[in-house]
């Protein structure tokens, strides 16, 4: 094993920003893959898909996510602090089985925020060799950052090939799919989720050049560069920084307002981020865009609400007044772009305290989302969410718990509220309870937690023939 953690390079990282996913490979020995694969096969034989319970039945599993090359690409795309979420899923692709069709996932049925940034990481495990016959998983290169689809029926992507102990990493919102298993060989994916838990305030790795470097091969669909841009240096917790001059695009703002509503939303992202990266130093580009906003053509809508979050600070007095518009869309739109400013929307935090009891199920969900990307400086808002952990919605449950954890120590009042949601119908919500519960790390919050871990601890070996 490597004696230090992994860094991603420079260019690891400019292919992740672009393509959307990227691949490494642990040296443990073939014969460690080949005891988690039959370990697997014999698990699905006896007792069926172990869902959720996957790492307490096979441990070993959590040698590779700790491997350093694994924990260092994460650590490079989340930040060191990440969490391993408790949703994980075994995919087990059937000899002649059909392909399935290129998807997003959801977040167990629920509908979050598409953040261009990774917040959100897939880590994909094969414990056997992968060939093209045996049914990969395939993705469309660049499609995390679009809502529309571009004509996925007639392109096959790109099959995630490996050796056995292959881990490829993708960003949440990737379109992907299992291919045609063509073999007799059962075929197994670990598939398990990372969750950043702190907006970046500096590079969690090492760049050898601090700007954003354009790229020297062919992107998978549009040339996004603003965009990348502005990933790059979020990743670097750093505020947009463009390699050229800024001050020469004024005289393209209303063209690129104009684009704004072009029916591609290739090029209305393009516009959004070439808008949002002089939203600073023109008075006309956050009007511009806020009128954006309010169209009826939700892509559009969208694509003004990616700029709004790229503007930054600049734009929150306005964005806050969008959330006390009539229409349910605006609003909604309103939270999407605070939800892509982190601690630059700070003084958003009263007005999304006051969203929290939206009449709109879906803004109260952003809010609660964009509450826990600002980390600790959401913590006034600590009461309303300790509220908001009684909402009728699962979602807001599992979100508000989440956004508690990641406040952390300044949510220690909301330390009995969440023991309560220990018990919480929806195992997401328990789950996302316990993470702030160790997040905030008071003594009452660690017994707490403790009794609930011991309570609900998991013996690998019981099985339907060992009971005892």
């Amino acid at each position: 094993m490597a004696d230090k953690p992994y860094e991603f390079s420079d260019e690891d990282m400019r292919r992740f920003i672009v393509n959307g996913h990227v691949t490494v490979k642990p040296d443990f020995p073939r014969s460690f893959h080949e005891q988690i694969y039959q370990q697997t096969k014999a698990i699905f034989e006896s007792d069926g898909n172990p869902g959720n319970n996957l790492l307490p039945r096979i441990p070993e599993i959590q040698d590779v996510f700790d491997h350093p090359v694994v924990h260092g690409a994460l650590s490079s795309l989340l930040g060191p602090d990440y969490i391993m979420h408790s949703h994980r899923h075994p995919h087990h692709n059937l000899p002649g089985s059909s392909a399935q069709t290129f998807h997003k996932d959801s977040y167990w049925g629920y509908q979050k925020v598409r953040h261009h940034c990774p917040h959100w990481v897939l880590a994909f495990y094969y414990p056997q060799d992968v060939v093209e016959a045996i049914g990969p998983s395939a993705v469309l290169p660049g499609t995390q950052y679009y809502n529309t689809q571009f004509h996925e029926e007639e392109n096959v992507g790109v099959p995630l090939f490996g050796e056995a102990g292959t881990v490829t990493l993708l960003h949440f919102d990737l379109r992907h799919r299992a291919m045609a298993n063509q073999t007799q060989k059962h075929r197994f994916m670990m598939k398990f989720e990372f969750v950043r838990m702190k907006p970046p305030s500096i590079a969690s790795w090492q760049p050898e050049t601090p700007a954003w470097q354009t790229i020297d091969w062919e992107p998978p669909l549009g040339n996004h560069e603003a965009m990348w841009q502005h990933i790059w240096d979020w990743l670097r917790g750093k505020n947009t920084e463009t390699n050229g001059n800024r001050s020469s695009m004024n005289g393209d703002i209303s063209a690129l307002a104009n684009q704004l509503h072009d029916s591609s939303e290739v090029a209305s992202l393009d516009a959004a981020y070439a808008l949002g990266a002089v939203g600073d130093i023109s008075d006309s580009v956050v009007p511009t865009l806020i009128d954006v906003l309010r169209s009826d053509t939700e892509i559009i809508s969208r694509s003004a609400a990616y700029g709004l979050g790229v503007v930054g600070e600049t734009a929150v007095p306005a964005l806050v007044d969008a959330l006390s518009h009539s229409s349910e869309s605006v609003r909604l739109n309103a939270m999407y772009a605070l939800a892509q400013m982190d601690v630059s929307a700070r003084e958003a935090v009263p007005a999304l305290a006051i969203a929290l009891r939206d009449s709109c199920v879906e803004v109260r969900r952003h809010a609660t989302e964009t509450l826990g990307t600002m980390g600790e400086s959401a913590q006034d808002a600590v009461p309303a969410l300790i509220d908001a952990l009684d909402d009728s919605d699962d979602h807001v449950r599992f979100d508000t718990a989440l956004a508690l954890a990641q406040i952390g120590k300044p949510a220690s009042e909301a330390v009995p509220a969440l023991i309560n949601a220990l018990r919480d119908e929806n195992r997401y919500v328990r789950f996302n309870a316990s993470v702030a519960l160790e997040w905030i790390g008071t003594p009452e919050a660690i017994d707490a937690l403790l009794r609930f871990l011991s309570i609900f601890r998991w013996c690998h070996t019981s099985t339907r023939t060992s009971t005892f």
